[in-house]
């Protein structure tokens, strides 16, 4: 997992390695030499390149194998897959298809995961680390499908911003203060590991207003963050990595005093030593336990959690965790909520990535054994940082809320959500219905076939469909009005269940090199007609490969002459547009736009730009994130239609104003 950030206390994927023994300066010139000095931004620009003209199939698994690797280790883990992959198919060997697996688990693709496994297993025999993967991934499809008792909702935050925003802790009452590299941070810097800037730490009030630096003692030019405060917010501890004199950087918690309207001069905590990174401090035990993350450079054990106690006004020497906590994998993130310890590992069992577990301190001293607290906290990305807050049940419905932080699906790295537990309300017509009489039974099933669409070239979407064939194995996701319950297709593409709650919503197919796609339900889907007990409700859905970076046609995209605003009936193809990025949300488009052989070439680049860019702001307004977007004009270097300009009809130049898509990862 990538973090050179600020190591374990920059949000998983920066900070970790800030502990490499190498400049951040040093030129490089290829690939392989950046994938070493951990330039992972870099590096992933040279193999990317090199992989244009690479013919040689060893050196192609080679350069296939470490541009994944510099994809996971800035956190891009979606974009990692293609690229594992290609290192597998040249036979590049075990650890490509080791870390494919992990990959597809990362995406909760436990499916995916499971059957590479299982190849793996075939081709390579048997493994400790891939049948420990093996079964956790086959209890991550059962958890993942777990319904809870209570009403769950996750939403990201609104303060999050386009770069990585992560542990959040509560500062007073009203306030949040969190870790981010967003362009406001100090310093003019930024990390080559993954080219986004050094970071700070941040205050917000999360029901409204912009976050803002913390303090002018904290923030520096170099890297802050993973803050914690004792119980009345007079002492902050939080981590920040730099280096004294010329030589390696190393993360170090430091503490500081709150002094008036200002906070002191940071000092370095006593249990610190050289040549070791420390992070992610959090207080229990009425502040007179610190529990943090230590790791060496080279330390072959990965992140561990350890612990130092107050006695008489000074901190003890660091204690480490035991066995039960800490595991040849990593453990970091340590936040509490009174006596209980929350944490991060990407080895205790769990659902793809960093999952939060919980455990707590015995009346014996000891530690429970961590328990997974599963979805909707944990998904098949990192999540981590949890902190909540708790209500009575006898007072209010809200029995919990809070924020974590997560990579999941957001398309800008780590963000931080809120989340709210709350008591499920019965519907009053359910209680009226109660003392009604028994009505009579009536089932309702559903029918699902997942197919795939097979075109005359399959490399291009925009030749003609020929035949749908049934698709096996895809993952069917079913959104009902208060859950999501997961389900697999068979080996000819079907599902056939009895539908128990009518307020399914929508349904959605995924399978791996194929575009997801769903199906809205309306209300009246599932009703019966007078005098029926018994229904089959037949859907279904086809799946088209995907085939990235390939131009194809939104039809009936067009515009009048010499305009750029989006037509009435252009609004449905855009529409559908938007309906593929929204099931499909790792991936990106670039939006092209092509005028008639009317007027001259500048005049014609500059029109088609600002069409592009017309269909680019519809899509925004959908709903759709700006950062996925992109517009290219081609005036009239691509037409379509190669009448002679002057004998064209209108209908002929209608054809050429059009308007084009390309799929990116």
């Amino acid at each position: 997992m990538a973090l050179q950030r600020i190591f374990s206390i920059l949000f998983f994927a920066i900070l970790i390695m800030i502990m490499s023994h190498c400049s951040f300066t040093k030129e490089v010139g290829d690939g392989r030499s950046a994938y070493e000095l951990k330039q992972y931004a870099i590096a992933i620009d040279y193999f990317e390149k090199e992989l244009k003209e690479e013919k040689d199939r060893t050196r192609r698994g080679q350069s296939s194998f470490y541009l994944a690797e510099s994809y996971q280790a800035i956190k891009e883990y979606a974009k990692s897959i293609p690229w594992y992959r290609e290192a597998v198919q040249q036979d590049f060997g075990p650890e490509a298809m080791k870390q494919l697996g992990l990959m597809l688990k990362t995406q909760e693709n436990y499916r995916g995961a499971i059957q590479v496994f299982q190849q793996f297993q075939k081709e390579y025999g048997q493994d400790p680390e891939v049948n420990r993967e093996l079964a956790i991934c086959k209890q991550a499809a059962i958890w993942s499908s777990q319904l809870s008792p209570h009403l769950i909702t996750v939403e990201r935050s609104r303060f999050n911003s386009s770069a990585d925003d992560y542990s959040p802790q509560f500062y007073g009452d009203r306030y949040i203060a969190f870790t981010s590299d967003r362009n406001d941070a100090v310093g003019e810097s930024s990390y080559n590991w993954t080219g986004n800037s050094f970071s700070d730490i941040f205050l917000v009030d999360p029901r409204g207003g912009d976050a803002v630096s913390f303090d002018i003692q904290i923030n520096t030019a170099d890297n802050e963050g993973a803050a914690c405060f004792d119980s009345d917010f007079k002492t902050m501890y939080f981590t920040r990595c730099f280096a004294r004199q010329e030589g390696d950087e190393y993360c170090k918690i430091m503490v500081s005093y709150a002094e008036e309207d200002e906070w002191s001069e940071p000092e370095v905590m006593p249990f610190v030593k050289g040549n070791y990174n420390y992070g992610h401090p959090t207080l229990i035990e009425n502040d007179s336990v610190m529990i943090f993350t230590i790791s060496a450079v080279t330390a072959a054990q990965g992140y561990d959690l350890y612990y130092s106690y107050k006695d008489a006004g000074s901190w003890s020497e660091a204690i480490p965790m035991p066995p039960s906590i800490n595991t040849q994998g990593d453990e970091k993130f340590p936040t509490s909520d009174g006596d209980t310890l929350y944490f991060s590992s990407n080895y205790h069992p769990g659902l793809g990535g960093y999952d939060i577990f919980k455990t707590y301190l015995r009346k014996d001293n000891s530690w429970a054994n961590p328990e997974n607290i599963q979805a909707p906290f944990n998904s098949g990305s990192d999540d981590f940082g949890l902190i909540k807050k708790t209500y009575p049940a006898s007072q209010s419905v809200l029995l919990e809320e809070g924020y974590f932080s997560s990579s999941r699906n957001s398309g800008t790295g780590d963000d931080i959500f809120r989340y709210e537990i709350s008591l499920k309300i019965p519907d009053i017509q359910d209680t009226f219905s109660l003392v009604k009489e028994e009505p009579v039974l009536q089932r309702i099933y559903l029918a699902i076939k997942v197919v795939e669409n097979i075109y005359a070239d399959p490399a291009d979407p925009n030749s003609k469909l020929v035949e749908k064939k049934a698709l096996p194995n895809a993952q069917i996701e079913l959104s009902f009005a208060d859950s999501l319950d997961l389900k697999l297709a068979d080996e000819e593409g079907r599902l056939i269940i009895e539908l128990t709650d009518p307020s399914l919503r929508r349904i959605k197919a995924s399978l791996e090199g194929y575009l997801s796609n769903s199906e809205t339900i309306e209300n009246t889907t599932f009703k019966l007609i007078e005098g029926e007990s018994e229904k089959t409700v037949n859907i279904e859905i086809a799946l088209d490969p995907l085939v990235l970076d390939t131009e194809i046609e939104l039809s009936n995209i067009f515009y009048d002459f010499d305009r750029w605003d989006i037509r009435e009936d252009a609004k449905p193809s855009l529409n559908e547009l938007a309906k593929i990025l929204s099931d499909n949300p790792n991936l990106k488009v670039q939006l092209g736009s092509h005028t008639d052989c009317q007027g001259n070439d500048a005049y014609n680049a500059n029109l088609s730009k600002k069409r592009a860019q017309s269909a680019m702001k519809y899509l925004i307004s959908t709903g759709i994130t700006p950062s996925r977007l992109s517009a290219k004009g081609y005036g009239e270097t691509k037409l379509s239609n190669l009448c002679e300009c002057e004998f064209c009809t209108e209908e002929d130049h209608q054809e050429n104003r059009r308007t084009t898509f390309k799929l990116t990862s």
